[in-house]
């Protein structure tokens, strides 16, 4: 049973993950031990802007995960109204 459920969710993780690894290549910064000081910046709170830019970047223009699973993200408009 949890081999099956392994199995079942294994594209969805491999998506996230690669969408993790889109938000460092946009943000190299985040990937960059030195610019981490403790107190000066709360790296948790960049890593949120980061991801939230890193959507709305492939609301406007897809990225390369979104066409490997042939899901198309939503638009713009639809993204915002949804956080609210």
């Amino acid at each position: 049973e949890h081999q099956v459920f392994n199995d079942m969710m294994k594209s969805s993780r491999i998506a996230v993950e690669w969408e993790f690894g889109h938000i460092l290549e946009h943000w190299a910064s985040l990937h960059f031990k030195p610019s981490q000081k403790l107190l000066t910046g709360g790296i948790g709170q960049q890593y949120v802007v980061a991801a939230f830019l890193t959507n709305v970047f492939n609301c406007l223009h897809p990225s390369k995960t979104s066409i490997y699973f042939k899901v198309a993200p939503p638009d713009l408009h639809t993204y915002l109204q949804r956080l609210k």
